[in-house]
């Protein structure tokens, strides 16, 4: 899939740094926001965060449909087809503004917009206040629609950042620096909520945070290219959408925060993402609700994987409820439960091992038990397998809970 951004190279590079005829710009506190008319099909070219650009007129933001390889429908992009403004709207304090193009300054400025990506109509909803930046999305199939590949969002942020951090769900970060090696240092990482860049020559780092993490899945992806280290966000979908699909409401958030030194950065852009997940708490996992995850009949081999996050050398109880209907394999290791990692020798490490003789009759069964975590496990994750059976496995109401040590 990486040689399909190949294609947008010929295309960076060749965008203005500076407001426009018909830009909208957005200001409140510290941060500017500029919305382009064309090609930009009213959607966001810069950011500024006091008067530093953090992301630059230096390529194509927004969403970018692609209904078959190469054919991206969206902002700046033709391939597949035009993007179609269908409206577009902005308030002020609360106040609607007649006549968009100019500078608009308030506590709270909200342009919202809807248009047609081939058979797919979208809403944006772009919310600045002195807090920072918020971009909500939703979209909606008005007929069958081929998906490829749906970019919900992308940001190209200054080449001036010099290092990246990723912060993962079971609590580990991802780390590195951009050479502008035109790679993709981060590909992947569908288990990152917030992906942190650091700006030295600013003083100032900046996140992009998924608020209700978990509500939807995708990958995370940065492009280290010579005029931007962009940020995608490649939601999760099926290869058809059915007519009448109606996507969760997603929401972005964009901060900046300023940075004393190199030796600061990493531990400045941990508090941001603190802050931002206290006031944004990450959903509970669907392996942790009344719901549960279910793996379905499988002729192979079929795992499930959940990272935990644990401590090294502390102890745990853990509880689940788990179904199994009819027929399961005769082999109980096709069909049990496991928590455990992987060491330095790339060997499996088993903490824990449960409900292989749980029957399959249909009914929720309650599992507990307990595990201490070794001073050198590191990405522990509980798996459950359903392999060559016609029937299904769930496991839900997972509680994993660290054991306190009393001292007297």
């Amino acid at each position: 899939m990486k040689k399909l951004l190949l294609g947008f190279a010929a295309l960076v590079g060749s965008f203005a740094a500076t407001a426009e005829p018909g830009d909208v710009e957005l200001v409140a506190g510290d941060y500017r926001v500029v919305i382009g008319e064309e090609p930009a099909k009213w959607s966001i070219v810069q950011i500024f965060y006091r008067d530093k650009e953090i992301a630059t007129r230096t390529g194509h933001y927004s969403n970018i449909l692609c209904p078959d390889r190469g054919k991206y429908i969206g902002a700046g992009h033709t391939e597949g087809g035009l993007e179609q403004p269908l409206r577009h709207s902005l308030t002020v304090d609360g106040s609607p503004v007649k006549g968009t193009p100019g500078r608009y300054t308030g506590k709270e400025l909200v342009f919202s917009r809807e248009s047609m990506l081939d058979k797919v109509k979208i809403a944006v909803v772009i919310t600045l206040t002195p807090e920072g930046l918020k971009v909500t999305k939703k979209f909606t199939a008005t007929a069958e629609q081929p998906v490829h590949l749906f970019y919900l969002y992308q940001f190209c942020f200054t080449r001036k950042s010099t290092g990246y951090l990723v912060a993962r769900r079971d609590g580990s970060w991802g780390e590195g620096k951009f050479t502008d090696n035109k790679k993709f240092p981060v590909y992947g990482e569908k288990q990152a909520f917030a992906v942190c860049q650091y700006v030295p020559e600013f003083g100032l780092g900046h996140v992009v945070f998924m608020t209700e993490f978990g509500k939807v899945s995708g990958l995370n992806m940065l492009w280290d290219q010579t005029s931007y280290h962009k940020y995608y966000y490649w939601i999760d979908l099926p290869k058809v959408l059915p007519a009448g699909y109606v996507s969760p409401e997603v929401t972005m958030v964009v901060r900046a925060f300023p940075v004393k030194d190199a030796a600061a950065w990493q531990q400045a852009a941990k508090s941001a993402v603190a802050e931002l997940k206290a006031q944004y708490p990450l959903l509970p996992q669907p392996i942790e609700s009344d719901a549960g995850v279910t793996l379905p009949p499988s002729d192979k081999f079929q795992a499930h994987k959940h990272p935990i996050n644990v401590t090294p050398g502390a102890d745990y109880s853990v509880e689940f409820e788990i179904r199994k209907t009819p027929k399961m394999s005769a082999k109980p290791i096709d069909h049990y439960v496991m928590i455990g990692y992987y060491n330095a020798q790339k060997q499996v490490k088993s903490l824990f091992v449960a409900a292989a003789n749980v029957k399959a009759d249909g009914e929720y069964h309650v599992v507990k038990g307990a595990f201490k975590v070794p001073q050198d496990a590191a990405n522990v994750n509980l798996y459950f397998y359903n392999s060559r059976s016609t029937g299904t496995v769930t496991v839900r109401r997972l509680k994993v809970t660290k054991q306190t040590v009393r001292t007297e």
